[in-house]
């Protein structure tokens, strides 16, 4: 309608109403543009807040789940020490002439032992779901990643190895020599001159040694990653000394 009185009022005054049709449907576009470019800013604005919360949520639970981890870790780092040291004990009385003694059963049966690495993943396998990017801190995303893609499968893997050592190597030869295994029992040898006599056994204890060491390097160099991370974490979220 406004097109064809345009057309049919020609001269000054139907260009000015021409004008002002541009004019007015320019101002339109840009009114309907200006409209959508703030409704995307505040979806854009909501998605953000939304990030930054859940990204909070998840860094409190992961903090709560190294702190879990970290006393598993100090717990498994104390008894693979004093297993360690029952293994050196067995190896010397082996390599001595010394008469058996009762105290020297929980040492061989220690040398059997082993720890369980019991980490707590969740807060990080959700992260990983999510998005690790999720994280802005450049740093704190990179010591996430070390902690839980490098440190702690280490850990796991030298775990298996002394597990794999143990029960292919020193289990049976102690379950031939030694009357009982059990923790809960006292072990007493039964052929105790041949168990002295077997240097492959000697060999095995010697590796029992080395892997031990190795497993507690690796649980101490987890544990020094893993206070970093809760200590990063906690400036990430601003937390004050001694807050949970």
């Amino acid at each position: 309608m406004l097109r064809s009185l345009m057309e049919n009022n020609p001269g000054k005054g139907g260009k000015k109403r021409k004008r002002n049709f541009w004019l007015y449907s320019m101002g339109e576009f840009v009114l309907i543009f200006l409209g959508i470019l703030i409704a995307l800013q505040v979806d854009n604005w909501n998605q953000k807040r939304q990030d930054r919360k859940l990204e909070k949520i998840l860094l409190s639970e992961m903090r709560s789940n190294l702190k879990a981890t970290r006393d598993d870790i100090v717990y498994d780092i104390r008894m693979q020490e004093l297993f360690l040291n029952s293994t050196r004990v067995a190896l010397d009385f082996l390599q001595s002439d010394s008469p058996w003694h009762d105290s020297l059963g929980w040492h061989f049966t220690r040398i059997m032992a082993g720890t369980v690495f019991d980490k707590n993943n969740s807060a990080y396998e959700s992260l990983k779901s999510i998005g690790i990017d999720l994280v802005r801190n450049d740093s704190l995303r990179q010591q996430i990643s070390l902690v839980y893609e490098v440190r702690y499968p280490k850990v796991v893997a030298t775990q298996d190895i002394l597990f794999t050592h143990i029960l292919d190597h020193l289990y049976p030869a102690l379950r031939a020599n030694l009357k009982t295994v059990s923790p809960r029992e006292m072990t007493v040898p039964l052929n105790l001159d041949e168990l002295r006599q077997n240097n492959g056994f000697a060999e095995d204890l010697f590796m029992t040694i080395f892997i031990y060491n190795l497993s507690i390097q690796t649980y101490e160099v987890a544990l020094e990653e893993t206070i970093k991370l809760i200590y990063d974490i906690a400036e990430e979220l601003e937390l004050k000394p001694g807050e949970s």
